[in-house]
């Protein structure tokens, strides 16, 4: 949720960041710090110069530069205003866990459960989730805490962005995930925090 994916003007930013999954995001997280639950930002950050893109550049080249170390585009858009007790982690790749030392803190802090939502539900958002269940982290996905975009045929035909999400939550919540609305995790949430 950095300007990149969600400000006016941001190179992957769309209408429905903005208008639609902000508004559910806010008070989600907002929840999640009232019941002492660490919030953590993951923002894609590559070196200033772009030198440590590897294998980015082939999927998406000359597009890069909005992810570029001390660049507007790597903020996490303000509206989402991250707290001191918040974790702003940079990520070199699509998964919070990879080069980072997300595993370590989560693990150094007795965390064994992770809830995921974005801007992207497959490919940031899935592969955080694919790596945390391997790193046997218990994975929550939300089915309305994230979004994505439409895929042009590639070979295969083309899909919506309905189609798109749909078919990540069934593969997720098949074998990876528990698949739950931002509502229902904020209820289980409450009354967590109501019996203890």
């Amino acid at each position: 949720m950095t300007n990149t994916f969600v400000a006016e003007g941001g190179e992957f930013a769309t209408r429905e960041a903005r208008q639609t999954l902000l508004p559910r995001l806010v008070p989600f997280i907002g929840k999640c710090r009232a019941a002492g639950i660490l919030v953590v930002f993951a923002r894609q950050v590559l070196a200033a110069d772009g030198s440590d893109a590897g294998s980015l550049d082939d999927i998406y080249p000359g597009r890069l530069a909005p992810f570029h170390a001390g660049g507007w585009g790597i903020e996490i858009y303000p509206e989402l205003d991250p707290q001191p007790a918040d974790k702003v982690l940079d990520k070199p790749r699509f998964s919070a866990f990879h080069g980072t030392a997300l595993q370590g803190d989560l693990e150094a802090l007795g965390i064994d459960t992770v809830i995921i939502n974005s801007g992207s539900t497959a490919v940031g958002c899935e592969s955080t989730a694919r790596d945390a269940a391997s790193r046997d982290f218990k994975v929550i996905f939300t089915s309305d805490g994230t979004i994505t975009r439409a895929l042009a045929d590639s070979g295969w035909g083309a899909y919506t962005a309905e189609e798109v999400h749909h078919r990540t939550l069934a593969v997720l919540g098949h074998s990876l995930a528990r698949i739950a609305s931002l509502d229902e995790i904020a209820r289980e949430i409450q009354q967590h925090a109501g019996s203890s």
